[in-house]
């Protein structure tokens, strides 16, 4: 590891001589967490990599689409780069290397890498490190080329001091519109809609609702996400694609998201669907659903044998006294507007191969009927939409 000194902060780097080539760097400002290669930005992002990728070695990063996009762009072409890191606290450099190698299929020969020590004098955010890097990146850079950058955000002030302090080249024949990330799918879930097969029955299943991921799935390597990304007309990794995921792995993968004590979970719930719409909730904070119209249901008759359990609810005086075994299955009752036994919760501990389940036992709810037609090709099990329009 070689040392590097920029404005008294401390920087490791991995990689021989990559840092005296000419280096240039592609900014984005913060974009849609649902992409896909028709984005203007995209577009114009692969066309200058394209373009300097003779000539310059690329600074990229990694933590949000826009960095990992150019990062996985300038990969696919063959050309050379320099990845920037913040070095948070307790991370081990080499390990943080490889792992970044193997998730984007890197050739080590191409690549180098920079840590840096995120000041002191910041709040040890991850966004006040993302800031500090965007500086760091640009200080690095010879070349300057604003893609898509927000009139009057953080990006367009870096660039502007860059170029009048510094005297550096900004080169804006790559620039496109900067367009306000759209994320929010819009369902229509009125009650009206409903299919009729839900009102007023008995609903004697737990249904695990499924939802868009804006990062790789549990198990996907960045490359195939981003790949999929620039060669795809629609954003590829709906709640839709992550139903068809699930029935095409025949398994359920479970997150430790939310969960208390970081196990990892498949959630479901017990609810009719006809009430489970109703918390379906737009999440601003995270720029998702609570969870969206396409799920998967298992009859309650038989969840005990593939131990799908009921969530023990309460607080954490009660959390502590719960054994190993029992653990896995709290979730805190909240209160108020934060309430959460309405969501009638059930949990398996790990991932769920649906291999174990019977298809007679098994039942796939989608939005609408044509998402009816396209899964019923797909697999054994019958397939229900939500809504009738």
């Amino acid at each position: 590891m070689v040392e590097l000194k920029i404005e008294s902060e401390l920087h490791y780097i991995s990689g021989e001589n990559i840092l005296q080539a000419r280096k240039c760097v592609l900014l984005n400002s913060r974009q849609s967490k649902r992409p896909s290669r028709r984005d203007k930005w995209i577009q114009a992002t692969k066309e200058a990599v394209e373009h300097f990728a003779d000539d310059c070695v690329f600074l990229t990063s990694i933590g949000m689409n826009t960095w990992e996009l150019a990062l996985h762009l300038v990969n696919e072409c063959g050309g050379r780069q320099i990845i920037v890191i913040p070095a948070e606290d307790g991370i081990n450099p080499a390990n943080v290397i490889d792992s970044v190698n193997l998730d984007f299929k890197l050739d080590p020969a191409r690549v180098g890498f920079v840590f840096f020590n995120p000041s002191k004098s910041i709040k040890r955010s991850r966004k006040s490190c993302w800031l500090e890097r965007d500086h760091i990146i640009v200080d690095l850079a010879d070349t300057i080329v604003p893609v898509s950058v927000r009139s009057g955000g953080n990006l367009e002030s870096i660039i502007a001091a860059a170029a009048v302090e510094h005297d550096k080249h900004v080169e804006t024949r790559f620039a496109v519109e900067y367009r306000p990330a759209a994320d929010r799918v819009t369902y229509n879930l009125n009650q009206k809609y409903i299919n009729p097969r839900f009102a007023g029955s008995v609903w004697d299943y737990v249904t695990h609702w499924t939802r868009s991921s804006h990062t790789p799935y549990a198990g996907e390597s960045s490359l195939a996400y981003y790949h999929d990304i620039i060669n795809s007309d629609r954003y590829p990794r709906t709640a839709s694609d992550t139903l068809a995921r699930i029935v095409s792995e025949r398994r359920i993968r479970a997150s430790s998201r939310f969960i208390r004590g970081g196990y990892e979970v498949v959630s479901f719930t017990s609810l009719n669907p006809i009430n489970a719409v109703k918390l379906m909730r737009w999440r601003r904070r995270y720029v998702y659903y609570s969870f969206e119209p396409y799920g998967i249901a298992i009859a309650r008759s038989y969840v005990a044998r593939i131990s799908i359990k009921p969530v023990i609810y309460g607080d954490s005086q009660l959390y502590e006294q719960l054994s190993d075994e029992e653990r896995p299955f709290f979730q805190n009752r909240g209160s108020g507007n934060a309430d959460w036994r309405p969501e009638a919760e059930f949990r398996h501990l790990g991932d769920l191969s649906l291999g174990r389940v019977p298809a007679d036992q098994v039942k796939l709810i989608v939005y609408r009927p044509a998402d009816a037609e396209r899964f019923a090709d797909l697999c054994p099990y019958e397939v229900i939409p939500l809504i009738l329009t």
